[in-house]
């Protein structure tokens, strides 16, 4: 059976931490979504992200590249890329006199698609009836 990459308990818990943060950034909601995106058993994420494992430098490697970033970041003691300025890259809010203008470009999980297409939603209703 392959050995994960570190034995190491702070090393784990680094990328135990660092998987867990750059899978809120990418709108990654669940083990199991990162699993079926991955091919990665959801078990397997789950010993990941409790840092009771580490994965092998092949499932590293699939996981990174769902992410968006280097394998190694995952592995840094600093936070993966993902977080520090992608995210001020791909929204941008403008005030107008009117209200404000969203521009975003990231992935999000399906139920967080869905709720921002249910909010904006219900914000054209609002304003159909406050102009109609």
């Amino acid at each position: 059976m392959p050995r994960g990459i570190t034995q190491d308990q702070n090393e784990k818990q680094i990328l135990a931490r660092n998987l867990q943060q750059a899978m809120v950034e990418k709108g990654i909601s669940s083990q199991s979504e990162l699993g079926r995106l991955t091919g990665i058993a959801r078990h397997n994420i789950s010993l990941y992200l409790s840092a009771k494992s580490a994965p092998t430098s092949i499932n590293l490697a699939k996981i990174a590249r769902i992410l968006g970033i280097d394998p190694l970041e995952l592995l840094s003691s600093e936070p993966p890329m993902i977080s520090k300025g992608s995210q001020s890259r791909n929204t941008e809010a403008t005030l107008g006199q009117d209200g404000i203008c969203l521009k975003i470009n990231r992935t999000v999980s399906w139920d967080v698609g869905m709720k921002i297409l249910h909010l904006l939603d219900e914000d054209r209703k609002c304003v159909s009836e406050l102009t109609g």
